[in-house]
């Protein structure tokens, strides 16, 4: 299982095909005060997966961590990853909406980080990988 993509953007959806839209794609942002919040945005993800993975269903983790690795957001479910019939890597696309229905705060500026993470049974994890988000101090108009 490997992390294929994962990007924040202002819109994420599907075509009616099923292929994604991507639109608005940023990893930094400029904030005028801190605290800073994020507004609405998305986060597309997405697995890629081998044919002796499929028939599962892994327990898996997006958190939001800051510069020390402390979390400020978590989200968690679960991926099926179903049977495809097919003899090549599958690709499963998801994206969740931004931020989670909670009041994601940004004490100071500084780079964060989005760790898309599987859990094991036993209680080990993968950290697939993730995307990062700059914040930094607007320049005071002169």
């Amino acid at each position: 299982m490997r992390l294929a993509l994962c990007r924040l953007c202002q819109y994420a959806g599907r075509l009616q095909e099923g292929n994604p839209i991507l639109v608005g794609l940023f990893s930094r942002i400029e904030c005028s005060t801190f605290p800073a919040r994020l507004d609405p945005c998305y986060l597309a993800v997405e697995i890629e997966s081998d044919p002796t993975e499929v028939d599962q269903v892994v327990s898996l983790d997006i958190r939001l961590i800051d510069e020390d690795g402390r979390p400020l957001a978590n989200w968690d479910g679960l991926l099926e990853l179903p049977e495809s019939g097919e003899a090549d890597t599958r690709r499963t696309f998801f994206t969740l909406n931004l931020p989670w229905g909670r009041d994601v705060r940004f004490d100071a500026p500084g780079r964060y980080r989005f760790d898309v993470v599987v859990r094991r049974d036993g209680g080990s994890e993968d950290i697939l990988g993730g995307e990062s988000l700059t914040l930094i101090e607007a320049a005071e108009p002169s």
